[in-house]
């Protein structure tokens, strides 16, 4: 599952333009999260202004360049286990024991709804642990919330600052960051996510959400609208598609690979693309026949579905892929032993039946938590952003 932090308003399909790739009236700000904690893209469309066109394939290879530095583990960890996950400290100092926890969901969720939804598991890792949990909103070390905000600042080529909390804790290099200074305990990332956090913030994977079988899977799904001609992927070669956006493993960096690899498929050269920013604004697109095709994550999409959100005779599936692991929960590598092992039974034994939790996975039929092994469950998810590092490269 892949979530994107902003819902923009609806964008049509629009063509593949000969020599470029310029949108015209539409202004597409690929906000790239990058430095230290590495590249996520969210979008914001805006239409019929009078604004310069993006450069989107500009924005596309740059996100490339950085999936490859984060597909090895930063040389400030190392794996001497070959786990492809950060070795705990072998200086005792350097463990984190805090008197209170902090907790997040993928940062892209409102904040204030998902403390609300989690408030039955916050409870019980609470009592499982001996210590107070707080769900984490704003970024470590902000100023109180009383405090005179700072003016917005705006980065060259980026749309001014939503409004709101200037320190809310809503974009993954932020998330990163306090996971690898230990200031976020428990934490989750979409699929999209985990490999850059386990390589530049020392995340370790622990848990999944699954069903009562114990299996947990998605898969990317290409849904073009009901009445569309396109039948099957190769149909789409002219069109434009929607990608969520470069951090999510379904909306963008698995179908890229997919259209690419099994259909020769390439951006610019036979399709043009737009980024969305969210699944959800993607499918809806989809369903009102705005635009050609999307990508999205199944499991998203049969929750809108059950939700009533969309209807299920809107649209097509004509490409589903293989399964990929869904949201996955974590901690820092540098937390305590004794309490990372508090943690993972809280989880454990943790019982959605009846609760927030529980209706919040509902749709997609997942009941408990269960363990998951970064090094097997996520190799087809290293796999895909493999290949997508070389991306541009000639064959």
């Amino acid at each position: 599952m892949s979530e994107s932090p902003s819902n923009p308003p609806p964008v049509g399909s629009v063509p593949p333009k000969p020599g470029g790739t310029s949108i015209a009236r539409i202004l597409v700000i690929a906000v790239g999260l990058a430095g230290v904690a590495g590249a996520a893209f969210g979008v914001v469309y805006y239409q019929n202004k009078d604004v310069p066109p993006v450069d989107t394939m500009k924005a596309l290879k740059s996100a490339v360049t950085e999936v490859d530095r984060y597909s090895k583990l930063d040389p400030a960890y190392t794996d001497a286990n070959g786990d492809l996950i950060a070795d705990e400290p072998k200086d005792a100092a350097k463990f984190v024991n805090p008197a209170e926890l902090t907790f997040t969901t993928v940062v892209f969720d409102d904040a204030d709804k998902a403390e609300q939804i989690w408030k039955p598991f916050l409870d019980h890792l609470a009592q499982t642990t001996g210590k107070k949990v707080t769900y984490l909103k704003r970024v470590p070390g902000a100023p109180p919330a009383s405090a005179p905000a700072p003016a917005p600042k705006k980065e060259e080529g980026e749309d001014s600052p939503p409004p709101g909390d200037p320190y809310a804790l809503n974009a993954i290099n932020e998330q990163l960051a306090a996971v690898r200074e230990g200031k976020l305990h428990v934490t989750a990332f979409s699929t999209g996510s985990v490999t850059q956090a386990v390589s530049t913030a020392g995340f370790v994977p622990l848990f999944v959400p699954a069903d009562v079988t114990g299996t947990f899977a998605y898969e990317m799904e290409i849904i073009v609208p009901a009445a569309s001609p396109v039948q099957k992927p190769e149909d789409l070669k002219g069109k434009a598609i929607a990608f969520t956006g470069m951090s999510s493993n379904s909306g963008a960096k698995a179908p890229l690979v997919t259209l690419k690899e099994e259909f020769n498929l390439l951006p610019d050269r036979d399709y043009s693309f737009v980024f969305s920013g969210d699944h959800r604004h993607s499918i809806r697109d989809v369903a009102a026949g705005k635009v050609a095709a999307a990508c999205v994550a199944n499991d998203i999409l049969g929750q809108m579905i059950a939700a009533g959100e969309v209807k299920a005779d809107a649209f097509r599936s004509i490409y589903k892929s293989k399964p990929f692991p869904p949201v996955c929960f974590g901690v820092p590598v540098t937390l305590e032993p004794g309490l990372k092992a508090s943690i993972r039974k809280a989880f454990e034994t943790f019982n959605m039946a009846g609760t927030s939790v529980g209706e919040r996975y509902k749709a997609q039929k997942r009941v408990k938590f269960v363990p998951v092994d970064y090094k097997k469950d996520f190799g087809y998810v290293r796999e895909v952003d493999a290949k997508l590092s070389k991306f541009f490269e000639a064959k």
